[in-house]
């Protein structure tokens, strides 16, 4: 357990693991780097978690080479809030709660069209249903965020693509 022993001074194990993160960062940048050179033809597009420095290692990848970089979507496992994400959008880097919510941001940016963001959000879909969450207080605030998502997707979507969830949520009301 992380405990702070003064208002202005983080735990030694607090800041090695930024330490860390960041130098996970800069060895994927180094990466990147390399992977640039040896296909300079190629767009990229980078999904991440928002767990071990892949926000920064998105927001170096656009500042290096944005002409590039079509995208960077992280996976947000550590409840990043709003502003920040509103912040980070700004800056290029999309933080999505479900994997639907990335095919939405695919779809808004152009990556994938109305029926691949549709097959995109089927797999997470009916991998929720299948994951044995511990009660229906876990399982509630993420069937939410998928039900929020699937809801703003299907907005978009034309009739044929909508995603029908009725079947598909069976047994996770």
């Amino acid at each position: 357990m992380l405990r702070y022993t003064s208002s202005r001074c983080a735990p030694a194990s607090f800041t090695y693991a930024l330490i860390g993160n960041r130098a996970i960062a800069e060895k994927k940048l180094e990466n990147f780097v390399e992977y640039r050179r040896l296909y300079p033809e190629y767009d990229f597009v980078f999904v991440g978690d928002s767990g071990q420095g892949d926000i920064h290692f998105g927001q170096r990848m656009l500042e290096l080479a944005p002409e590039a970089v079509r995208a960077v979507f992280i996976h947000d496992v550590v409840a990043t809030p709003e502003h920040a994400r509103r912040e980070l959008a700004i800056g290029g880097v999309r933080l999505f709660d479900t994997y639907i919510g990335a095919a939405l941001a695919a779809l808004d940016l152009g990556l994938r069209g109305p029926e691949g963001a549709a097959r995109v959000a089927e797999a997470p879909l009916a991998a929720f249903t299948a994951i044995p969450f511990p009660s229906d207080a876990d399982r509630r605030p993420r069937r939410l965020e998928v039900m929020r998502d699937i809801a703003e997707l299907n907005e978009r979507l034309p009739p044929g693509a909508l995603i029908q969830v009725d079947a598909l949520i069976q047994g996770i009301e």
